[in-house]
């Protein structure tokens, strides 16, 4: 921690999250590319940044309003903000997926048993081995 920071904490005031630090950067110089931010917000990794940007992009919280110079895909986003508090948002959930909780092994009369087959590959048509391939899929998913 740096000095300033130390000295905010010894006199009892709360600092503010990194995610806060940089919405308010852009809430009051709006227009900013990520680089941009870095150097206003010393002693924060670029890194950092660039995920709470996301972060934060995905919740709505921030915007990208075009993009300025150069960077590694040609452009730098730029970013703004409408809101005008600072509220942590809500994540989106991701593809309508939730993590599924580990299951135990099921009961012994929900126990499949082995099935022998025997397909010959090599004379399957290639509609016969998509619907093969579709139907173990589903069954392996």
């Amino acid at each position: 921690m740096n000095q300033l920071t130390n000295a905010f904490i010894n006199a009892g005031i709360k600092l503010p999250s990194t995610k806060e630090r940089l919405w308010r950067v852009i809430k009051d110089e709006p227009g900013l590319t990520q680089a941009q931010l870095a150097k206003r917000l010393t002693g924060i990794p670029i890194g950092t940044i660039s995920s709470q940007l996301h972060g934060m992009e995905e919740r709505g919280m921030v915007y990208v309003v075009g993009t300025k110079g150069r960077g590694p895909s040609g452009k730098a986003k730029a970013y703004k903000t409408d809101m005008e508090t600072y509220q942590l948002l809500p994540a989106p959930e991701r593809n309508g997926k939730k993590a599924a909780p580990a299951q135990a092994e099921p009961p012994a009369e929900t126990k499949r048993q082995p099935v022998e087959m025997s397909i010959d590959l090599d004379s399957l048509t290639i509609r016969e081995a998509k619907a093969l391939y579709l139907k173990l899929k589903e069954m392996f998913a």
